[in-house]
């Protein structure tokens, strides 16, 4: 299973990660990524390629994206 981390301290509100990816991330009430600073949150399998190009689309490298247990 793949899974995702925001780093809530790098996360600066660009919003890029959740324009490429809406079915993984998503905004807070302030524009930041949902789940930054929440630790791991698995990503569904079919959504993994979005996953990754919004990790590399991160302007702070503030989304870690990883594979396996």
């Amino acid at each position: 299973m793949a899974k995702y981390m925001v780093d809530e301290a790098l996360c600066q509100a660009h919003g890029r990660c959740y324009a490429i990816a809406r079915s993984v991330f998503g905004p807070d009430s302030d524009g930041y990524e949902k789940d930054a600073g929440k630790g791991w949150v698995d990503i569904p399998p079919e959504r993994l390629a979005e996953a990754r190009e919004a990790e590399n689309a991160c302007p702070e490298t503030a989304i870690r994206v990883i594979e396996g247990d």
